[in-house]
Parts: structure tokens; sequence; C-alpha cells
């Protein structure tokens, strides 16, 4: 009963609308170069997000080289950096990968340079998606760069970007040919990357965990029949409507089945150890 009511009491507390710290979810700081594939991986954020990397694409799936390059606190520091950007616009893009089940007003900074013997090209935009679905152009998203390094900070990433199910996907990439120095970009030219920061809204306002072997729900989605199955015995967990209503109560057995009447997005969330453990579901 103790850890069903704070279970109830803590998603009570976001929804009736209390403030809550953001959480990092992922960092980019390029500590090191090693000389390896592991130099480009996020270095701090969310535990599943710290072994994604960075890299180069473009939209027929072709991949490019990404190199470690100074970064903007001179020697000893360090970004990613990456050229073949001609004939780039709208097709070739840098991008990276996080998960963050059930987070929410996500915000991205990071700082930009482009080279000034080779420089690449000026105007660029964000885009994103999760996974499945189509890119889309972050509202306010677009910017320019310069032969020196520019920090943009704090762009909100749109709605469809919250709560996410599975894995989800930020873009940079350039709107034009036009390089910094003016002309079009030549297959040398290059830019820099660095300091990239998402941050983002927990709705319980703590550190959740994503569902790991403890837990299991499927299908999802569904009509509205699940089966929860989990190895915690006898736990208490409680289904939450996206206002923060609790519709379903129960405890953690091997398998349970429960039913959902009203199609929309719904989290699942149980106590163990301290944790708040999360699932989103979706009644069709």
């Amino acid at each position: 009963m103790k850890k069903l009511l704070l279970l109830t009491a803590l998603v009570a507390f976001v929804f009736a609308g209390y403030a809550q710290d953001p959480v990092l979810i992922q960092q980019f700081s390029f500590p090191v170069n090693n000389g390896n594939e592991d130099d480009f991986n996020a270095d701090a954020g969310l535990e599943q997000n710290t072994g994604y990397d960075i890299r180069m694409g473009d939209l027929d799936d072709g991949e490019y080289v990404m190199e470690i390059k100074n970064g903007m606190d001179g020697d000893n520091d360090y970004s990613a950096g990456s050229s073949n950007w001609d004939n780039g616009a709208n097709f070739k893009h840098m991008s990276i990968k996080y998960k963050a089940a059930n987070y929410r007003d996500f915000q991205v900074s990071f700082s930009m340079e482009s080279g000034s013997s080779k420089p690449g090209p000026k105007y660029w935009k964000l885009m994103c998606n999760q996974s499945g679905a189509d890119m889309e152009d972050v509202p306010n998203g677009t910017f320019e760069i310069a032969d020196s390094w520019v920090t943009i900070t704090d762009i909100m990433l749109p709605e469809s970007m919250n709560y996410p199910g599975g894995s989800s996907y930020i873009y940079w990439m350039p709107t034009s040919n036009e390089s910094t120095n003016g002309g079009d970009v030549a297959a040398n030219g290059n830019i820099k990357i660095d300091n990239i920061v998402i941050m983002a809204v927990s709705p319980t306002g703590i550190k959740e965990t994503l569902f790991d072997s403890r837990a299991n729900v499927y299908p999802n989605p569904s009509n509205g029949t699940f089966t929860f199955e989990s190895t915690l015995e006898n736990t208490p967990f409680a289904v939450f409507n996206m206002t923060g209503a609790v519709v379903y109560e129960g405890r953690t057995a091997a398998s349970t089945t429960f039913s959902l009447d009203q199609s929309g997005v719904y989290f699942i969330r149980l106590v163990d150890e301290g944790a708040v453990i999360t699932k989103k579901i979706t009644v069709k």
C-alpha cells in the first residue's frame, strides 16, 4: 500500500502543476581523442544513451566519415567534424539518436563552426523524428554558422517528440549550398560541432527508468487488452492517463491481464527500490 500511495502521490504532484527540474537526456562534449569509434559517443545523460554516437549521412542512406577535431576550448578539447558537404542542401545531415520514454519538452543546445580555409555550409536547420515517423522541421530551428564558434541554445523540439515510445532522432541539415565565405561549398568544405546537450522534463519530476528485464507489457499498441509480465513479486502498479488520473491499479505477478476502454496514451508505473519504472502504452 505504501508503494502504491507513493506512486500515486508522485504522479499527482506533477500533474497538479508543480515545477519540475529538467533532466539531462544526452550530452556530447567529445572529451577524448583515442582514435576509435567510441570517441564519437555521448559522454553523459541517461544511461541508455551514452552508447549512441553522432554520425553523418544523407537521405539516400549514404554514410560519410566523421573525424575528431579541435574543440571550442583549444588545446586538449575536442569536437566532431566532417567534410563532403558539397551539394548537401536539404540532403546531407549529421544526426544523433536517443531514448527517453515518458519525457517531454525536449530542448537542444549545441555549438558549430565552419572551416575558415575549407568553409562548409552557412545556413542550417534542425529536423527530428521518432522511429518510424517522417522527418519534420523543428519550429524556430533555422540558424547560421560562421568561421568561428556559434552557440545555439534551448531550441524546443515539437510536441510530436514528447513521450517517445522508442528511439528519437535529431538532424542538422544545411538548407543551402552557400558556404560561410559566400561561394559554393566545395567537396572539402567542413564543419565542426561540439557541446550538444539535450534536456527534457520527466512527468514525475524524478528519475524514471525504462522497463528492463523486470517487466514487460504486450501487445503494444493494443485494442484495449494488455498482458503485463513482471519478475517482481506482489509489487503495486498503476496505470495513468494523460491527465494523471489512475485508471487501473493492480499488483505484479508472473502474468496479469487488464483492459482499458478508452483509446489514447497511458503510462504504467511501479516503484521498485526507490525508482519509478515506467512504460508508455497505447490503446488504438
